[in-house]
């Protein structure tokens, strides 16, 4: 799943410290229950055809409250999630040294075990994962690294106009194109 960055280096909002300003997601809401196939399939014709990922990611939610569905993907995730990360060090120097070093520092307070687990359920459950990068001071380290906190889809759509992500949050619109860092075929998103 390729994550992408949702501003560009000079497009950015910047907060203190000069760090891109953190958006802010609204409220999460839940439709009712799914009753009839017709239900589902309207979900799944509205992304189709308006891009609109509300719906679906409702009707997500609303397969996950099978217990064997939700077990299964959580024993997928678990797995994925529990596979042990490496880094080796790409260049035999001092930078290429310290790089490998920090990262194994710093990775898992980029990214968290849930986060990826999060992500990886709507990669896998919807097609798409979006999360944002909240950037600040590592309290170990005292480096500016990013740190990936989930968006719910619901506030997503696909702009077929703009072929890019619109993520709606309290901020107003976000704009992504997914193919800025893939080539247009990404399966999730970061902004």
């Amino acid at each position: 799943m390729g994550l992408l960055s949702l501003f560009s280096k000079d497009g950015e909002a910047t907060a203190v410290d000069g760090l891109p300003q953190v958006k802010r997601e609204p409220p999460i809401q839940i439709a009712g229950p799914f009753r009839t196939v017709d239900d589902c399939t309207g979900a799944i014709d509205l992304l189709k055809v308006s891009g609109q990922f509300m719906i679906a990611a409702w009707l997500v939610e609303q397969i996950l409250t099978n217990s064997r569905v939700r077990s299964a993907n959580q024993m997928l995730f678990d797995s994925l999630v529990g596979t042990e990360i490496r880094w080796e060090v790409g260049r035999k120097n001092t930078d290429g040294r310290r790089a490998a070093r920090d990262i194994v520092e710093d990775w898992p307070l980029i990214v968290t075990a849930a986060t990826r687990k999060q992500l990886s359920r709507w990669g896998v459950n919807l097609g798409v994962g979006f999360a944002q990068k909240h950037w600040y001071e590592s309290p170990t380290s005292g480096r500016k690294i990013p740190r990936l906190e989930n968006f719910h889809p619901q506030w997503a759509m696909w702009d077929w106009s703009l072929r890019a992500y619109r993520i709606w949050t309290l901020d107003g619109w976000s704009i992504k194109s997914s193919s800025d860092r893939t080539g247009g075929r990404s399966r999730g998103a970061s902004f």
